[in-house]
């Protein structure tokens, strides 16, 4: 990976109260991978972590979800939001 590059980041519902914010921009290596922007979210935000271990966490990569378990590569300035399950009837 290389120097760096930053990510606009989104947080809905759960993901907003336990990161704390609504957005932010984060500091991340070149090639950061969405796996690995998890990891750094959890690290920036500890209670994330908690959250995570409990529901499974959408992504939306520049407005497009990213389907459970798939892995992207993200890019310079891209915009992702941080989607707790929703239910309702």
């Amino acid at each position: 990976m290389g120097a760096g590059m930053k990510i606009r980041m989104k947080f809905f519902a759960a993901t907003k109260e336990a990161a704390g914010v609504s957005d932010a921009t984060l500091d991340v290596p070149s090639g950061c991978s969405s796996t690995e922007l998890l990891a750094i979210l959890e690290k920036t935000y500890p209670g994330l972590s908690a959250l995570s271990e409990q529901l499974p966490t959408i992504l939306a990569v520049n407005h497009s979800f990213l389907p459970l378990g798939d892995v992207c590569e993200l890019q310079h300035n891209d915009e992702v939001a941080l989607i707790p399950p929703i239910s309702g009837g």
